[in-house]
């Protein structure tokens, strides 16, 4: 089940965590949401068993009409990890986001996360050029995550992209300095 936060929300769960896991959720998910004024788009957690399990911190932008998932923070509780929550709470935002008229998703990926979304099927092959992120935007032309990433593994990168977000990859790719220019 899918729940919306707050911020006062996400304190009080930092409060409950161990110290390296309220780091992350303070110092890192709940900063850049303050930076960059994102409240309006409420973190999504988890929850199984009444216990929240996950938090996804994602927003979703419009580039020329096209609307984009942009999942920016994820993090689930240590003693959850490796059990499948994070990819049933991400196929879960995912379906919502399809359901709602978004067609395209992106990710910066640090290496610590590349596992859980190589589990997924993701393609990581594009880096930032300091090498801290993976970088994907796909278009989202499945409702389902898997097979929709599967779709993405036959053909080349950019595949079925519009002209204008063929253009704001080119952008991306620009602004974080990407290896494959």
């Amino acid at each position: 089940m899918l729940i919306k936060l707050n911020r006062d929300d996400c304190l009080k769960l930092a409060e409950t965590l161990d110290n390296e896991t309220n780091e992350y959720l303070v110092d890192d998910c709940i900063a850049t949401w303050d930076k960059k004024e994102l409240w309006e788009f409420n973190p999504i957690a988890y929850i199984v068993d009444k216990s929240i399990i996950s938090v996804m911190f994602a927003n979703t932008e419009t580039y020329n009409d096209e609307k984009i998932l942009y999942v920016q923070r994820v993090f689930t509780i240590p003693e959850h990890r490796k059990k499948g929550h994070f990819r049933d709470m991400f196929n879960e935002v995912y379906t919502k986001a399809f359901d709602t008229g978004t067609r395209y998703l992106k990710l910066f990926i640090d290496n610590d996360a590349s596992a859980a979304y190589r589990s997924m099927k993701f393609n990581l092959t594009e880096k930032t050029k300091d090498g801290k992120y993976y970088v994907i935007l796909i278009p989202m032309i499945h409702k389902t995550l898997e097979y929709n990433n599967f779709l993405a593994t036959l053909s080349p990168k950019r595949w079925l992209m519009t002209t204008n977000m063929n253009q704001y990859y080119i952008e991306l790719q620009r602004k974080y300095d990407t290896i494959n220019l």
